[in-house]
């Protein structure tokens, strides 16, 4: 009856903790401010930057991307075809279908 009365009590200390900490999660701040609030478009425009910059750096990356397309010049690359196609071969059922009427 003892060993029951621990379980239990282990039970809903444990319980008790993961809700704490659950409540804790929930209500816990983030930390960051809330800027919708603030007037001015310095903070708008500085929310973009990081994103506006990003996005510059790879339109520069792929500007600076050459593609050498003389291999399709080349003898060997003209010279390749197309893979035969496997016949085409009927299908021919081997047993009768039972869903025929």
């Amino acid at each position: 009856m003892i060993e029951s009365i621990k379980k239990n009590i282990v039970f809903v200390v444990g319980l008790l903790v993961i809700g704490g900490l659950g409540l804790f999660w929930f209500l816990r701040d983030t930390g960051q401010e809330d800027t919708s609030s603030l007037p001015g478009v310095a903070e708008q425009s500085s929310k973009y930057a990081a994103v506006r910059a990003e996005i510059l750096g790879s339109i520069a990356t792929l500007q600076a991307i050459h593609l050498d397309i003389t291999v399709l010049d080349a003898p060997e690359f003209q010279a390749l075809t197309e893979a035969p196609q496997p016949p085409e071969v009927p299908f021919v059922p081997k047993k009768r279908n039972p869903f025929v009427p």
